[in-house]
């Protein structure tokens, strides 16, 4: 008798693969010699039992670091015996693994194989088979004693990522794939559920720790405007103000291109480098960001000094990667026997102790001693020009010439950065034949010498030391105060992951309930909630909004006042409002309206889009069909309501025309196009009869179809080779 398919469920992943744990010293053989043939395309051209691997470095270099060579150590362990008992090879096969499986950073590769260290020093010369949850457990506690609370969350995860894999590949002979520690947990500042009460008075006065002060910006302010053009250290207090106006990683804004402000109709954009989710050191994505407008002229004066300031060093990386070494035009016209003087030297930018014994030049025996008043016996110092020429070389490294990053499939070279300085020497000399970018040792240095500048520059001192990265906390913190949803920022801060926005908010989630409620009471929110709080009576108001609002869960275009602490949503696919959740809410003026209109179009356009292509899918009538188009119905409606809320006239033409003329195909169109099917196809016939529906419509009502809104047709599919 056969069985309806849709009477099986998703087997567990466990159930996928059986493993074989009788051999582990076995399995492990096996897995070493099936991972040798993976070696070359790491970069790795040594034997497989070498401690340390040289790796590639275009895979594996950290962008921004001026790093020739990558390497990985596989002898981290403090026990006597170290990792030759299994452990090495545990740790050789587990990094090709996990690398074979998600390209991630050797930074990342680096604490994984210190964590198998841990482990191995935990089991005193036990082998790898032997390992059981007690000595994971000893690991755990001994990485929590050694590290940070953020730190040692990070590698007892990885403790458990160990265990994990070496239950998959049958290294050991428990069954270790559901480990857990029992002490771990998350750290508070990755968010999370809070155990204070909202009456606790010192969540009014908290302070956010990683934001700046005003003062911190007054000063940098009287830096930007007093600190000459000339000095060495203007191109690092430009990185400061790109820092403050666009809220970037500082890697990010040292590499980003060369360019101008993009002026689009919704406002001006900003291209950069997009370093997270990448495949590679070197494969990224160029992504155009909006400008806030408040920060806009500062923005605009810092690429206007670029422009005027920067022929030179442009020029001579220009220079560099024309001839792959480095700028020596201002040898041009110089005869090889032709003496070099002093004064002539330090024209041409040499230093002045280019004569001293410890000079480079006098410690190879360069320097020449010629007679220039034989009377007198006068003995003058000189050098040739080919003398100059090897100084010169001696400060060029070929990373200086090879692409940076590539994005888009486009590389980017020295020549295309936005930042570039001239090379600084052990001895404190600029030289002028190398460009070179800005790298965070560079922005590190920089900042110890603050304090003299300010005692020149400025008024005033720093009242706080500060990182590169706190501007970047203190912009997200000013969009989370002032309103911007915590999708919108994940998005404009460029991050893959929406917890991640939780470490740059310094409000608590106590502190955002308390401002939700005051903005309840004052009528700007949206919902069930704000609606019955304002038909209550005035004595059960604060009572009942006292129950009600207790957490704030940010949703996009809306928030969620249940709470978690008591149990899970049922109703968490039903956040429409009406006819839904109760406890949604909207702000009825929110921080970016025009955002938030956008996001509304768009989610409205894919429940309309979603009702048309469910009239093909399913053509039968239904129980489960009708069950489906009420719930987007309801939603459809409930995001209508919405719009037309904050601005007159969003009806259902205004979603019909946001479809017609294109507005959606950014968003649907890559994702169909992404797979080989008849999606896409089914879009464009949905796409080609909403729009004869808007004709008609026009037909009737005006007896004009020129009336009709513009059709953007689609694209078609490209065809697939084969």
């Amino acid at each position: 008798m056969s069985r309806s398919k849709n009477t099986y469920k998703r087997r567990k992943r466990g159930a996928l693969k059986r493993v074989d744990r009788s051999d582990p010293t076995g399995n492990l053989h096996a897995l070493v010699e099936r991972l040798k043939d993976c070696l070359p395309g790491l970069g790795v051209s040594h034997e497989w039992g070498e401690s340390v691997w040289s790796l590639c470095p275009k895979l594996f270099a950290l962008t921004g670091k001026h790093v020739e060579t990558v390497s990985l150590n596989f002898d981290q362990s403090n026990d006597p015996v170290g990792m030759d008992n299994g452990w090495g090879d545990v740790a050789r096969g587990l990094f090709v693994v996990r690398e074979s499986e998600s390209h991630k950073s050797i930074s990342s590769h680096r604490t994984f194989v210190a964590v198998i260290a841990c482990i191995s020093s935990v089991a005193q010369g036990r082998h790898p088979e032997r390992l059981t949850p007690a000595i994971l457990d000893v690991a755990c506690e001994t990485i929590a004693s050694n590290h940070s609370e953020g730190e040692a969350y990070k590698r007892q995860n990885m403790v458990c990522e160990v265990a994990r894999r070496c239950s998959e590949l049958g290294l050991c002979r428990v069954d270790l794939t559901g480990y857990r520690f029992h002490g771990h947990s998350r750290p508070n500042n990755y968010g999370g559920i809070s155990d204070r009460r909202l009456d606790d008075p010192s969540i009014i006065y908290e302070r956010p720790p990683r934001t700046l002060a005003e003062s911190t910006f007054k000063v940098l302010g009287q830096l930007f405007q007093n600190v000459p053009r000339d000095h060495a250290y203007r191109v690092y207090l430009l990185i400061i103000t790109v820092l403050i106006c666009l809220g970037r990683r500082l890697s990010e804004v040292t590499l980003l291109p060369r360019q101008g402000l993009i002026k689009k109709p919704s406002g001006y954009y900003f291209r950069y480098l997009k370093l997270k989710a990448a495949y590679g050191s070197q494969q990224y994505q160029m992504v155009e960001m909006p400008v806030i407008p408040l920060v806009l002229p500062l923005l605009q004066k810092v690429l206007e000094e670029l422009a005027e300031c920067s022929h030179e060093v442009y020029a001579c990386a220009e220079e560099m990667c024309r001839t792959n070494g480095p700028d020596l035009r201002f040898l041009e016209g110089i005869a090889d026997e032709e003496p070099l003087y002093l004064t002539r030297l330090v024209e041409m930018g040499l230093p002045t102790s280019v004569f001293f014994t410890t000079s480079w030049f006098s410690q190879r025996g360069l320097v020449k001693r010629v007679s220039s008043d034989p009377e007198r016996f006068r003995i003058r110092s000189c050098l040739l020009r080919r003398d100059v020429e090897l100084y010169c070389q001696s400060h060029y490294q070929e990373r200086m010439t090879r692409p940076l990053y590539v994005a888009g499939g486009q590389p980017f070279y020295i020549k295309d950065m936005l930042f570039l300085k001239w090379l600084g020497t052990s001895s404190g000399h600029y030289v002028r034949w190398i460009s070179d970018t800005c790298t965070p040792t560079n922005f590190d240095k920089f900042l110890l010498q603050l304090a003299s500048l300010c005692e020149k520059y400025a008024s005033n001192q720093f009242d706080h030391k500060f990182t590169s990265h706190d501007f970047r906390h203190t912009m997200n913190d000013a969009l989370d105060r002032g309103g911007l949803p915590d999708v919108m920022q994940t998005e404009y801060f460029g991050r893959k992951n929406p917890v991640d926005t939780k470490a740059y908010q310094h409000t608590s989630p106590e502190k955002k309930a308390l401002e939700i409620r005051e903005l309840i009471k004052l009528g700007q929110v949206g919902g069930k909630v704000a609606e019955r709080y304002m038909r209550l009576p005035v004595d059960r108001r604060e009572a009942f909004i006292a129950s009600k609002v207790r957490a704030v869960h940010d949703l996009g275009n809306g928030m969620c006042f249940h709470a978690w602490e008591s149990g899970p949503c049922e109703r968490h696919l039903q956040c429409d409002g009406e006819g839904g959740c109760d406890l949604f809410a909207w702000m009825r003026q929110p921080a970016d309206p025009a955002e938030t209109m956008e996001e509304l179009l768009h989610q409205a356009a894919h429940h309309l889009i979603q009702l048309e292509m469910g009239e093909r899918v399913f053509p039968d009538s239904s129980e489960q069909r009708a069950n489906w188009e009420y719930h987007i119905c309801l939603k459809f409606q409930h995001l209508l309501e919405r719009g037309a809320e904050m601005l007159p006239g969003f009806d259902y033409d205004k979603i019909s025309e946001y479809i017609n003329t294109g507005g959606f195909d950014k968003y649907l169109v890559p994702q169909l196009l992404e797979n080989v099917g008849k999606g896409y196809e089914l879009y464009m016939k949905c796409r080609e009869s909403m729009y004869e529906d808007a004709l008609d419509y026009e037909r009737f009502i005006f007896k004009d179809a020129a009336k009709a809104v513009p059709y953007a047709p689609v694209r078609e599919r490209p065809k697939q080779n084969g």
